[in-house]
């Protein structure tokens, strides 16, 4: 129910574009083959454009432009942590570990509530392939019992705490990443199309009868 919520408050208006700041340089590291890439400015999608979707396009692209407001969201909630330094058990914005940046992220931008550790988010939701990623999956990667999340973006690009560069944006097609990927845990509940708005004649008049008949049947 508290993701319903916060999902018709997302489609409810559209998100405007915030300042996206500078991703400050880092020194060479193993984690080298990452990507530090900017977050593009949200996508403007609207109730009205999901509805018109679904009624004119089928379930299909309905749900390709639920991912993209999914994904437009993220982008406006992570835009405020890019920059932010890594820091083991850190919390704030002085410094956050990739598990509670994942804990946060999720809550504020889903009202969804995932538990501290990266051992204890994995368990949580689906598993999914990596062929099946859509945007607000969980990613987890493992080196030498290491394990690392993030939260998928599309196309390839997943936000995360990284050790190296801080809250950042990479690429799980580079070198690293890819080689070190583990598994995926799908947290959202499953997209449904909405039902487009019934029409306004008789046929809509009818099915409104139907429904006042079906009520009284039952209070009788």
């Amino acid at each position: 129910m508290l993701f319903l919520g916060a999902t018709i408050a997302l489609v409810g208006f559209s998100i405007a574009p915030p300042h996206v700041p500078a991703v400050p340089a880092a020194p060479a590291t193993p984690d080298a083959t990452e990507t530090a890439l900017v977050l593009s400015q949200p996508l403007r999608v609207s109730r009205d454009t999901i509805i018109a979707v679904s009624s004119r396009r089928g379930a299909s692209s309905a749900a390709a432009a639920h991912n993209m407001m999914i994904a437009s969201a993220i982008r406006a909630e992570g835009n405020g942590w890019l920059g932010t330094p890594y820091r083991w058990g850190g919390t704030t914005r002085r410094g956050i570990d990739c598990s509670s940046f994942v804990q946060q992220l999720v809550r504020a931008t889903f009202d969804i509530e995932l538990p501290r550790t990266t051992a204890t988010q994995v368990h949580r939701g689906e598993r999914v392939s990596r062929d099946e990623l859509i945007p607000g999956d969980l990613v987890f990667f493992r080196r030498r019992g290491v394990r690392h999340v993030g939260v998928y973006l599309g196309a390839g690009d997943f936000i995360h705490a990284s050790s190296s560069r801080g809250v950042t944006v990479s690429t799980m097609d580079s070198g690293y990443w890819s080689r070190y990927y583990w598994q995926s845990r799908r947290i959202l509940p499953e997209f449904e199309p909405v039902a487009p708005a019934p029409r306004r004649d008789h046929d809509g008049a009818r099915a409104a009868v139907s429904a006042l008949d079906s009520v009284r049947a039952v209070r009788h």
